[in-house]
């Protein structure tokens, strides 16, 4: 049985700090990856990494300039499938691990 695939509009952030890249690991999983997340109904995904970074690292987004945009994969478990915008941002702050983040790195460009 084919089930509907639901596109997930996310917006993420690509912040250089002192450190390198800031990347995120979420509770639970055993990646890193750059914060962000899924843009609310009304919300343009712009604004939808904005925010995700504050409520994630508690950084200030002044500025966030398109950079590149991926389509993920069907996910094996669920049938949700990432569209994802990813945008430069100049932040300022010190990151700090937020809501749903176990850490916060700082920066490792190696982990990308």
């Amino acid at each position: 049985m084919n089930q509907k695939v639901r596109i997930r509009r996310k917006g993420v952030a690509l912040v250089e700090t002192e450190k390198g890249i800031l990347l995120v690991l979420d509770k639970g999983k055993k990646y890193y990856s750059l914060p962000g997340g899924e843009a609310h109904p009304k919300e343009t995904r712009k604004d939808a990494c904005k925010r995700e970074l504050e409520e994630e690292t508690g950084m200030i987004a002044h500025s966030a300039r398109y950079f590149d945009a991926y389509l993920g994969p069907v996910w094996n478990n669920k049938p949700i499938r990432n569209d994802t915008k990813v945008f430069v941002v100049e932040a300022t702050g010190h990151p700090q691990p937020k809501s749903e983040i176990a850490q916060s790195p700082g920066g490792r460009r190696d982990a990308i």
